[in-house]
């Protein structure tokens, strides 16, 4: 587990803190590409251990779709009835209106000879050029014949209203019809009138939007990821040139059409979130673009945090429990190394024939006694599996192969629980858990090769019982 923490670049508490800072129902398993292949070969070729962490696994994913809900809620704001909540903006907006009522009725005028000029400028005159009057020239002209007047310098205040608000039902029409180049002469016109109307009045305006107005915005907003709109690229730019030209209750409006949009992509009864990973997983695309520009920077990084995190448990659950036995499962095998099986054979011939017969058997049993020696760590074993002489691999071979697979298992178990438990307990239980489990596993075959070590030296060599050499006890060498 070090080994693999260490090939990317975490220590054990590292990865610990990483795992928490991805938040509910993260893994160590999550954590880097070491721990998830690791995972992922436990479950594909560790029969014992695969249910632990399927069972794991499994059980977190049931979150994968609320937590992202909620990640949608906190940075978007909670889904919402459309019909109410638009009744009650439409409401709001209409008592807003009153604010125009003493302007409108102020005596104010209004110097529409900028906008006069502007359109002189770009309009086609059909007589002077001799033509048939072109759909935008004859638009403008339309236009201008409601601000023009007696006295272009001084048009009232409530004619210049109703001459901005046709103008602006005029520009919409044309967009809705697919003539874009009319709607944004219009458009240009209708800004250009505002912007010689008194500051008081453009402040109620901000404040103020009729019912059809909003009603547009929300339309517009649940069209938020569409590729165009009214014929021209639908991009972030485009999005925030309309927005800035809204009303405030209008940009309320769009803002709830747009938080419609999201829910319209994540599915019915917000059951599927990959619609809405797959929307947004290029950061830097138009979709992410928009959203940003709807909602805002910080609310939106917030999401796709939350989407990023999501997509790796995901990709974590995928590998671990697709039971795909392929090269990304087995590369981790330099993580998991294999118990060493130990072989049967003789000792004690040869030139070791000439020694006392205890030296004979312990030299022919040296090998298994060091082999011994790094599966039990108890030295008594080794010297009395010496005393075993020739026969003592074979002697030794079961117990020794059957302690070092149980403690693999052990192993492997422990990593299983550490790499899909919860990361804060996970590494104290699991080591708590291999420690009893190797103890379990060595502590009975210890006491049976020490057994069968003594029949085996009392045939080999029955005086080595009665005379052993310095320093070998046999209750030490026998154990319990």
């Amino acid at each position: 587990m070090t080994a693999a923490l260490a090939s990317q670049g975490q220590t054990p508490q590292g990865a610990i803190d990483a795992a928490k800072n991805l938040g509910p129902g993260a893994t160590l398993a999550d954590v880097g590409p070491a721990t998830q292949n690791v995972t992922s070969r436990l479950a594909a070729q560790e029969p014992t251990v695969a249910p632990v962490i399927a069972e794991n696994l499994k059980a977190r994913a049931e979150q994968f779709t609320p937590r992202i809900n909620s990640a949608v809620d906190d940075a978007l704001g909670p889904d919402f009835n459309a019909p109410t909540k638009m009744a009650a903006l439409k409401v709001a907006t209409r008592l807003n209106g009153s604010a125009y009522g003493p302007i409108l009725n102020s005596g104010a005028t209004v110097d529409v000879t900028p906008v006069r000029d502007m359109i002189a400028n770009a309009r086609v005159d059909p007589i002077l050029a001799g033509v048939k009057e072109d759909p935008i020239s004859s638009a403008l002209a339309k236009a201008q014949s409601l601000v023009v007047g007696s006295n272009p310098a001084a048009l009232p205040i409530n004619v210049a209203h109703q001459a901005q608000s046709a103008i602006g039902d005029m520009a919409d029409s044309a967009a809705r019809s697919g003539n874009n180049a009319e709607a944004r002469a219009l458009t240009g016109v209708r800004s250009a009138l505002l912007d010689q109307m008194p500051d008081a009045y453009n402040a109620a305006r901000k404040q103020y939007a009729t019912d059809k107005s909003v009603e547009e915005a929300f339309t517009e907003g649940r069209g938020l990821f569409a590729s165009r709109s009214d014929g021209e690229v639908f991009d972030p730019d485009l999005l925030r040139a309309r927005i800035d030209g809204m009303s405030q209750p209008e940009q309320g409006a769009y803002r709830m059409g747009a938080r419609k949009a999201v829910s319209d992509v994540m599915g019915q009864s917000k059951s599927d979130p990959a619609g809405l990973q797959t929307k947004l997983a290029n950061p830097d695309g138009y979709a992410v673009g928009k959203l940003s520009t709807v909602f805002g920077e910080e609310p939106t990084n917030a999401l796709l945090s939350e989407l990023d995190k999501v997509k790796g448990f995901q990709a974590t659950n995928n590998l671990a429990l697709s039971g795909s036995k392929t090269a990304m499962a087995s590369s981790a095998d330099e993580f998991m190394p294999t118990a060493k099986i130990m072989g049967g054979g003789t000792g004690g011939h040869g030139m070791l024939g000439s020694l006392p017969p205890w030296a004979v058997g312990i030299g022919g049993g040296a090998l298994a006694g060091r082999e011994v020696g790094e599966v039990f760590g108890q030295p008594h074993v080794g010297m009395a599996l010496g005393a075993a002489g020739g026969a003592a691999r074979s002697v030794a071979a079961p117990f020794v192969n059957a302690s070092r697979t149980a403690v693999q298992g052990a192993d492997r178990a422990a990593q299983a629980r550490v790499l899909t438990s919860s990361p804060q307990q996970a590494l104290a239980d699991a080591l708590a858990r291999r420690a009893a489990t190797r103890q379990g596993a060595v502590g009975p075959n210890a006491k049976a090769l020490a057994r069968a070590l003594a029949a085996a030296a009392a045939v080999r060599s029955p005086s080595i019982l009665s005379n052993p050499p310095p320093g070998l006890n046999p209750t030490d060498m026998l154990g319990n």
